[in-house]
């Protein structure tokens, strides 16, 4: 391993583009598919309601996307869309500055240890 390493490193950027590829179809997926799930309460808000905990809970002190929803758009399924894609995309863009900030931490961490 140590006389070729490039082969590690060409197979992991190829690898790379085929997991994000795939984890995007997913999202996709999970999204469009969101508008059919239970309206029910989830086991945490249940549980939270069969105890008398909601009823004590404070409201958050903004509302950006409430039920999974976006306002403007009412409570339709396209709006549970927007709102699915629109998360989707936040999260996307988090991951993303993490992974490019990390190398440069690690490279600052690296430097000031050598």
């Amino acid at each position: 391993m140590n006389s070729r390493p490039q082969l590690l490193q060409e197979s992991a950027a190829a690898g790379g583009r085929g997991w994000i590829i795939a984890g995007g179809a997913v999202v996709l997926l999970v999204v469009f598919l969101s508008p059919f799930a239970s309206r029910l309460p989830d086991g945490l808000e249940w549980v939270a309601q069969e105890n008398g905990l909601l009823q004590a809970a404070r409201d958050a002190p903004f509302r950006i996307m409430p039920d999974y929803t976006i306002s403007s758009l009412g409570d339709t399924a396209l709006s549970t869309i927007a709102a699915g894609l629109v998360g989707a995309a936040v999260a996307g863009v988090a991951v993303w500055a993490v992974a490019r900030l990390l190398p440069r931490l690690r490279s600052q961490k690296e430097r000031a240890g050598s």
